[in-house]
Formats: structure tokens, C-alpha cells, sequence
């Protein structure tokens, strides 16, 4: 099921060096150079981050990002 999709996800990020943080509310995800550097959490934690996977709809992403992309 879906569950087994999400779990084949995350075994592939962490086989590859990432590190996967759950039950986190993101206040912003920082770039530099148009890409991702770090994901700052409501919590004020700081992770440095050179991809970022996120489970949110695009609209959220934007907010998040700064861009300026309408929302429907």
C-alpha cells in the first residue's frame, strides 16, 4: 500500500546519506544560488539541506520558498 511507498522512499534517502525528520512544521526553506541550503522549522531548529523532498501541495512549497507563485 501506500505505507510500503513511503517506506521504499525513505530507506532510498537515508541509503544515499539524507537524513529524514518527521511530525516538523516548516517555517521557511532557504536558497542560495537558486538552491536549497537549509530548512528552518517553527521550532527555530536549523538544518542544512542541499535537496529538500517535501509532502505538502505546491502552493504550500511556495509559501515556504517566498515565491511569489499564485495560489489557487
Amino acid at each position: 500500500g501506500i505505507g510500503a511507498i513511503a517506506e521504499t522512499l525513505v530507506d532510498a534517502i537515508r541509503r544515499s546519506g539524507g537524513k529524514v525528520i518527521y511530525r516538523q512544521e516548516v517555517q521557511r526553506i532557504e536558497f542560495e544560488r537558486g538552491r536549497p541550503k537549509a530548512v528552518v522549522t517553527k521550532r527555530g531548529d536549523h538544518f542544512p539541506a542541499g535537496r529538500v523532498v517535501a509532502n505538502l501541495p505546491p502552493w504550500n512549497i511556495a509559501q515556504l520558498t517566498g515565491d511569489d507563485t499564485p495560489q489557487p
